[in-house]
């Protein structure tokens, strides 16, 4: 037994319609008078415009990383901070390895 229900997104006062099982529909109910803003860590996933699931991890200790892997992970160096006009931390060069200054 398949139930629709439409979900106001408060952000843009967007909706949609949404179809799902009548057990799911439980969950959904208590959502459907509520006033105000409802965090989206309370709701159910299809109710959320943006779910985000992990697909996998891995451990990696910080001193076996190099440069190379350092800067394919998004680590930016940035030592003098003139192309940003100016820098959170302005001395982390000093903590550096050579090998990141280089790059």
């Amino acid at each position: 037994n398949k139930l629709e229900m439409a979900i106001t997104y408060e952000a843009d006062e967007t909706w949609e319609y949404i179809e799902f099982s009548s057990d799911r529909f439980s969950k959904f109910k208590k959502y459907y008078n509520k006033k105000g803003w409802q965090p989206s860590i309370f709701m159910p996933k299809e109710a959320a415009m943006l779910f985000l699931e992990v697909t996998d991890i891995r451990v990696e200790r910080v001193q076996d990383i190099n440069p190379e892997n350092s800067i394919a992970e998004g680590f930016n160096v940035c030592c003098d901070c003139k192309e940003h006009g100016g820098c959170y931390l302005p001395n982390v060069c000093a903590y550096l390895p050579n090998t990141f200054k280089k790059v």
